[in-house]
């Protein structure tokens, strides 16, 4: 429950997540997500596209895999 602990859960999240925004701040997110299979997994529209399986079904969307938009 977030909103029970402002302060804390902030902080948890913060130290789970700021290793990622900065690695895809210092290298862009194409070379990021070579870098870190984490954060491949984690991109669910890329270019209009939408590039998570589970997203395009659950939306009725067209399911288009990131590694087709030069993500390899």
């Amino acid at each position: 429950m977030p909103g029970g602990t402002p302060r804390t859960s902030t902080v948890a999240l913060t130290n789970a997540t700021l290793r990622y925004g900065l690695l895809i701040a210092d290298h862009g997110l194409e070379t990021a997500c070579r870098m870190d299979a984490g954060i491949k997994n984690a991109v669910n529209i890329h270019k209009g596209k939408c590039t998570h399986k589970n997203v395009a079904v659950s939306l009725n969307f067209p399911y288009v895999p990131l590694d087709e938009l030069g993500f390899s």
